[in-house]
Protein backbone atom coordinates (compact mmCIF):
# COMPACT_ATOMS: atom_id res chain seq x y z
CA UNK A 1 0.00 0.00 0.00
CA UNK A 2 1.20 3.42 -1.31
CA UNK A 3 1.18 5.62 2.35
CA UNK A 4 2.10 8.55 0.33
CA UNK A 5 -1.18 8.36 -2.04
CA UNK A 6 -3.34 7.56 1.00
CA UNK A 7 -1.56 10.78 3.22
CA UNK A 8 -2.09 12.98 -0.03
CA UNK A 9 -5.26 12.03 -1.33
CA UNK A 10 -7.14 12.93 2.43
CA UNK A 11 -4.53 15.96 3.29
CA UNK A 12 -6.04 17.34 -0.13
CA UNK A 13 -9.54 16.65 0.69
CA UNK A 14 -9.07 17.67 4.47
CA UNK A 15 -7.16 21.37 3.29
CA UNK A 16 -10.21 21.92 0.55
CA UNK A 17 -12.75 21.17 3.66
CA UNK A 18 -11.17 23.51 6.11
CA UNK A 19 -10.47 26.19 2.98
CA UNK A 20 -14.56 25.95 2.11
CA UNK A 21 -15.22 26.88 5.95
CA UNK A 22 -19.23 26.09 5.28
CA UNK A 23 -19.31 23.05 2.95
CA UNK A 24 -22.52 22.54 2.37
CA UNK A 25 -22.51 25.73 0.53
CA UNK A 26 -20.22 24.16 -2.15
CA UNK A 27 -23.54 21.32 -2.58
CA UNK A 28 -25.41 21.19 -5.29
CA UNK A 29 -27.11 17.94 -6.04
CA UNK A 30 -28.32 19.41 -9.98
CA UNK A 31 -24.62 20.42 -10.88
CA UNK A 32 -22.78 17.37 -9.44
CA UNK A 33 -25.10 15.55 -10.95
CA UNK A 34 -24.32 16.97 -13.94
CA UNK A 35 -20.33 17.30 -14.13
CA UNK A 36 -20.62 13.66 -12.94
CA UNK A 37 -23.12 12.27 -14.50
CA UNK A 38 -21.95 13.64 -18.04
CA UNK A 39 -18.16 12.87 -17.78
CA UNK A 40 -19.30 9.55 -16.96
CA UNK A 41 -21.35 9.48 -19.99
CA UNK A 42 -18.51 10.73 -22.10
CA UNK A 43 -15.76 7.85 -20.74
CA UNK A 44 -18.71 5.22 -21.50
CA UNK A 45 -18.75 7.05 -25.07
CA UNK A 46 -15.28 7.26 -25.35
CA UNK A 47 -14.04 3.60 -24.63
CA UNK A 48 -15.08 -0.03 -24.38
CA UNK A 49 -16.80 -1.15 -21.65
CA UNK A 50 -14.33 -3.73 -20.45
CA UNK A 51 -11.80 -0.73 -19.97
CA UNK A 52 -14.57 1.49 -18.31
CA UNK A 53 -15.51 -1.09 -16.08
CA UNK A 54 -11.92 -1.79 -15.14
CA UNK A 55 -11.15 1.80 -14.32
CA UNK A 56 -11.38 1.11 -10.67
CA UNK A 57 -8.46 -1.48 -11.07
CA UNK A 58 -6.65 0.43 -13.08
CA UNK A 59 -6.70 3.67 -10.32
CA UNK A 60 -6.03 1.26 -7.61
CA UNK A 61 -2.51 0.95 -8.80
CA UNK A 62 -2.14 4.46 -7.68
CA UNK A 63 -2.24 2.98 -3.86
CA UNK A 64 -0.92 -0.08 -4.80
CA UNK A 65 2.45 -0.88 -6.79
CA UNK A 66 2.53 -3.58 -8.74
CA UNK A 67 4.00 -6.67 -7.25
CA UNK A 68 7.78 -8.11 -8.87
CA UNK A 69 5.41 -10.92 -9.30
CA UNK A 70 2.58 -10.06 -11.43
CA UNK A 71 2.15 -10.26 -15.35
CA UNK A 72 4.54 -6.83 -16.67
CA UNK A 73 2.41 -6.99 -19.62
CA UNK A 74 -0.54 -7.07 -18.33
CA UNK A 75 0.24 -4.39 -15.56
CA UNK A 76 1.82 -2.43 -18.23
CA UNK A 77 -1.32 -2.32 -20.41
CA UNK A 78 -3.47 -1.59 -17.29
CA UNK A 79 -1.12 1.40 -16.44
CA UNK A 80 -1.47 2.70 -20.09
CA UNK A 81 -5.37 2.37 -20.50
CA UNK A 82 -5.39 3.83 -16.92
CA UNK A 83 -3.35 7.01 -18.18
CA UNK A 84 -5.53 7.51 -21.24
CA UNK A 85 -8.94 7.29 -19.29
CA UNK A 86 -7.79 9.55 -16.72
CA UNK A 87 -6.31 12.07 -19.52
CA UNK A 88 -9.77 11.90 -20.99
CA UNK A 89 -11.68 12.24 -17.62
CA UNK A 90 -9.55 15.84 -16.83
CA UNK A 91 -10.55 16.94 -20.41
CA UNK A 92 -14.75 15.79 -19.35
CA UNK A 93 -14.54 17.13 -16.70
CA UNK A 94 -13.37 20.53 -17.36
CA UNK A 95 -15.52 20.87 -20.05
CA UNK A 96 -18.71 19.72 -18.30
CA UNK A 97 -18.36 21.98 -15.46
CA UNK A 98 -17.83 24.86 -18.25
CA UNK A 99 -20.78 23.98 -20.03
CA UNK A 100 -23.18 23.84 -17.31
CA UNK A 101 -21.79 26.93 -15.79
CA UNK A 102 -22.72 28.38 -19.24
CA UNK A 103 -26.72 26.23 -18.70
CA UNK A 104 -26.47 28.28 -15.75
CA UNK A 105 -25.98 31.48 -16.97
CA UNK A 106 -28.09 30.77 -19.73
CA UNK A 107 -30.77 30.42 -17.23
CA UNK A 108 -29.97 33.19 -14.98
CA UNK A 109 -30.16 35.95 -17.68
CA UNK A 110 -33.03 35.12 -19.65
CA UNK A 111 -35.25 36.50 -16.71
CA UNK A 112 -33.63 39.93 -15.39
CA UNK A 113 -36.76 41.24 -13.95
CA UNK A 114 -35.07 40.35 -10.05
CA UNK A 115 -31.75 41.42 -10.25
CA UNK A 116 -31.26 40.36 -6.90
CA UNK A 117 -32.29 36.96 -7.42
CA UNK A 118 -28.90 36.43 -10.48
CA UNK A 119 -26.14 36.14 -7.84
CA UNK A 120 -27.45 33.63 -5.66
CA UNK A 121 -28.31 31.63 -9.02
CA UNK A 122 -24.58 32.71 -10.28
CA UNK A 123 -23.20 31.21 -7.26
CA UNK A 124 -24.98 27.92 -7.96
CA UNK A 125 -23.92 27.72 -11.70
CA UNK A 126 -20.01 28.37 -11.03
CA UNK A 127 -20.07 25.27 -8.67
CA UNK A 128 -20.02 22.84 -12.27
CA UNK A 129 -16.60 24.52 -12.66
CA UNK A 130 -15.83 24.40 -9.45
CA UNK A 131 -16.80 20.41 -9.18
CA UNK A 132 -15.16 19.81 -12.56
CA UNK A 133 -11.53 21.82 -11.72
CA UNK A 134 -11.63 19.97 -8.41
CA UNK A 135 -11.79 16.37 -9.93
CA UNK A 136 -9.62 16.97 -13.06
CA UNK A 137 -6.75 18.48 -11.12
CA UNK A 138 -7.82 16.82 -7.54
CA UNK A 139 -8.54 13.56 -8.13
CA UNK A 140 -7.57 12.51 -12.21
CA UNK A 141 -4.19 14.31 -12.39
CA UNK A 142 -2.73 12.64 -9.06
CA UNK A 143 -3.68 9.48 -9.89
CA UNK A 144 -2.89 9.65 -13.62
CA UNK A 145 1.05 10.73 -12.60
CA UNK A 146 1.15 7.92 -10.05
CA UNK A 147 0.24 5.69 -12.70
CA UNK A 148 2.89 7.23 -14.99
CA UNK A 149 5.65 6.80 -12.38
CA UNK A 150 4.31 2.90 -12.12
CA UNK A 151 4.86 2.85 -15.77
CA UNK A 152 7.89 4.18 -16.20
CA UNK A 153 9.45 2.11 -13.62
CA UNK A 154 7.78 -1.18 -14.43
CA UNK A 155 10.13 -3.80 -14.39
CA UNK A 156 12.76 -1.81 -12.87
CA UNK A 157 11.55 -3.06 -9.17
CA UNK A 158 11.56 -6.77 -10.55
Amino acid sequence: MDIASIVGMLGIATLSLIGMEDPVVFWNIPSAVFVFGSTSMLIIFSFPLQNVSSLGRYCWYAFAHPKANDDVEKVRNDLEMGILILDRAMTFFQVTGLVGTMIGAILMLKDRSDLSAIAPVMAVAILTTFYGILMAYFFCLPIKTKLQVHLKNLGRDA
